[in-house]
Order: structure tokens, then C-alpha cells, then sequence
């Protein structure tokens, strides 16, 4: 624990507040989940009590209920979100002090980066504690448990860690991930909160940056497998500087991006672990609607919370149809990617070309994740590599 303190404190005084959050962290869970190790990875979650999070926490606790899960624990960026989650006798941690983030900023402001930054605080606290976690932001719809999965491929590849793939990007998602309580893991928390705290930036990117620092070599790559798979690369880490740590990247038709390719996928029967609400039209700050437009898995919906109300954000959509009564378009409705492409048929030449592409990668994906999976193993994927 004292590693951990160290690694995300500059002085005296903010060293002495963070032991004292990770000592009510280790408080919490011991009396939420019992004595580390668990028997079941611990759900973290961060947020503040700005409208969006609030509405979006509704729906990530409505699915713990759903599926029985009791092992999580929530992490308040501001004393409102820590009051009311406390009177409501979840299990929660005030983290308003640690990592000095600030709640309620908008989509890219220094106050959003900030409150990002303070989920590897979480996830290193919990980790440090003795704990597993599956790390998952708030605007994550959980259909399934991934938890004996995750355990099971864990083993399977010996990795420490397992990531979400930022599907389109190539890239991990780091609002998705399984961490091993492991001497690696802990290590490599400790490596990406020292540098949050010289970050201007969200943890995804600081994330990735020092990868591309610490991680240079023929072991650490981006893999394309061949056709008929998801057009998405694989990343997988094998070794850092000073570090002997294994990361791989989840299948992403089993954790899912919001982006729209994969929200048109269908998946009827029911393998889909989850959705992550990413990807928002216009890059602004995620709604509750794009949950809401995702298909059913097995038939259970995304949005699983009774409210369904459009958090407060100055936005028109390109469509001018948000629903009755302001209600984000249910599934299927596509009014808002509907005058998208209407005014993308008027676009040049060139750009009606790249849509086509697009198309084409898109009819590239299978449902078959026994397929995909197998594909996706580092012992039988073929195809270009490229040095991180």
C-alpha cells in the first residue's frame, strides 16, 4: 500500500490523505466482498453526481442487481455522489481528495481528464488491497458476468491484464479491463499513476503513451489477423522496461464499443458480456440514448434503469428527432444516423467512397466468436506486424 501511496502523492499531506483512502478502500471491501484474495473479481466504478454520471450510475448498479452481483465497489469524485450512494447503502469510497479531481467537468475540459485519471487511482487502491477488479465505467451496460470468463482466459494466456479494444481505434480501452492481482499488475499501476500525475491528458492516453515509452520491442505488437474477422487489431504487451508483464486485448464482439458499426451487429444468442457507451455522435458526452439504441442481448436491454431522461447538454441533433417527450430513439429508431447519412450522400465523390469502405470493413465481421477467439490467440495469428 505504502508503493501505491508513494507512486500518486507529491507531498507530506497528500501522501497522508491517500493512505487513508486506500485504508477505508481496503475497510469497504472487506466488509462488501470479505478478506483478499475473493473468490470473484471486484467491480470498480468512479463517478460524480453531475447529471449524466448519475443517470448512467443508475443503470451500471441496475444491472449488478439484475445479475445478483454483489462484488463491487464505487468510487465518489464529489461529497454529493458519495452522500447519496452511502444513504443508499452501496459500497462506496470518497475519493475527493486523492488524485484532486474535480466532478462535473464537460467532455474534454482539465476537470474531465482529472476525474479520468483518478480510475487508476481506484483500480490501484483495490488492486493493492489484494484484490482482482474488472474495471468498468459507468456508461457500461453488463449483460452477462464476464468474471468466470475473464478468469478463465486469464489463465488460459497467463495474462495480468486484459483490455477492451477502443474498436475502431487501434488501441486499448482502458474503461474496460481485468486486472490479476499480481506483482505485475501492480507494478504497472504503479508506473501509470505516477505518470497521471504529470498527465494533461485522460488515462486512456497517458496509458497508451507510456506503452509506446516503456514498451519498445519485437514482443510487443499490433497484430491484424486475416479476413473474415473483425477489422480491428489485436495489441498485446509482452515486456516493458523493467517489468515482466502480460497485457492482451479482449475480443471485441464480446466487449463492445458504442461505435455504430458493432451496436448494428445483432447478437442473438446472448454472447455479448457487454456494451460501452463510447463513441458518441459529435465526440460530446455520453447519453443514455445510445445505450438505449443498442439490440437486445438475449433479450436484455442496455438500458436497464427505469428513467430513461436525456442528461442536459447544449447539442441539436443532426436529425431534429430526439423521440417523444425528449426521450433518446429506442432501438432501431436511427433518426439521428439517418440525417447523418442524408447529408453525407450530398458529400463529393470521394467521400461517398470512404462510406463504401467503410461498409465493406464493416461486412468483414463475424458472429462466430469461437471463430474470432481462436484467431485471436497469439499461438495461430498470422498476418502483418507492426512494432509499437
Amino acid at each position: 500500500l505504502a508503493v501505491v501511496v508513494a507512486a500518486c502523492a507529491a507531498g507530506p499531506a497528500q501522501r497522508a490523505i491517500d493512505a487513508a483512502r486506500i485504508a477505508e478502500t481496503q475497510t469497504v471491501l472487506r466488509a462488501r466482498v470479505g478478506p483478499a484474495p475473493s473468490a470473484a473479481p471486484v467491480f470498480v466504478g468512479v463517478g460524480d453526481s453531475g447529471e449524466c454520471f448519475t443517470r448512467m450510475l443508475e443503470n451500471w448498479l441496475c444491472h449488478f442487481r439484475r445479475l445478483g452481483v454483489r462484488e463491487y465497489v464505487f468510487f465518489a469524485l464529489d461529497a454529493n455522489s458519495y452522500s447519496r450512494m452511502v444513504a443508499a447503502g452501496e459500497p462506496t469510497v470518497n475519493l475527493t481528495a486523492p488524485t484532486g479531481a474535480r466532478a462535473g467537468g464537460a467532455y474534454g475540459s482539465e476537470a474531465y481528464y482529472s476525474a479520468t485519471r483518478s480510475k487508476v487511482f481506484a483500480a490501484a487502491a483495490v488492486v493493492a488491497c489484494g484484490y482482482d477488479i474488472v474495471l468498468l465505467d459507468i456508461d457500461v451496460a453488463l449483460m452477462r458476468d464476464p468474471r468466470p470468463y475473464l478468469a478463465r482466459r486469464a489463465a488460459d494466456l497467463n495474462a495480468d491484464m486484459q483490455f477492451q479494444l477502443n474498436y475502431p481505434s487501434r488501441d486499448f480501452n482502458t474503461g474496460v479491463y481485468h486486472a490479476r492481482a499480481t506483482a505485475a499488475t501492480k507494478a504497472l499501476l504503479e508506473r501509470w499513476l505516477a505518470a497521471c500525475e504529470a498527465g494533461r491528458t485522460d488515462d486512456q492516453g497517458i496509458f497508451f503513451a507510456m506503452l509506446r515509452r516503456d514498451c519498445p520491442g519485437p514482443e510487443n505488437v499490433f497484430f491484424k489477423p486475416k479476413a473474415k474477422v473483425l477489422p480491428a487489431s489485436f495489441l498485446r504487451i509482452r515486456r516493458c522496461e523493467g517489468l515482466d508483464v502480460r497485457v492482451e486485448s479482449l475480443p471485441v464482439m464480446l466487449f463492445r464499443t458504442g461505435h455504430r458499426g458493432l451496436r448494428l451487429k445483432g447478437d442473438p444468442r446472448g454472447d455479448t458480456f457487454c456494451w460501452h457507451a463510447n463513441f458518441m455522435v459529435g465526440g460530446r458526452r455520453k447519453h443514455e440514448w445510445l445505450l438505449a439504441s443498442v439490440p437486445a442481448s438475449n433479450g436484455t436491454p442496455a438500458w436497464c434503469a427505469p428513467n430513461r431522461t436525456v442528461c442536459s447538454e447544449p447539442r441539436v441533433w443532426a436529425s431534429g428527432r430526439g423521440g417523444a417527450g425528449n426521450l433518446p430513439p429506442g432501438p432501431g429508431a436511427w433518426g439521428g444516423v439517418r440525417g447523418v447519412r442524408l447529408v453525407s450522400a450530398l458529400a463529393v465523390a470521394a467521400g461517398l467512397l470512404v462510406a463504401g469502405c467503410c461498409l465493406c470493413l464493416l461486412n468483414r465481421c463475424v458472429a462466430d466468436n469461437v471463430e474470432y477467439e481462436g484467431l485471436g490467440r497469439p499461438e495461430s495469428g498470422r498476418g502483418r506486424r507492426i512494432v509499437l
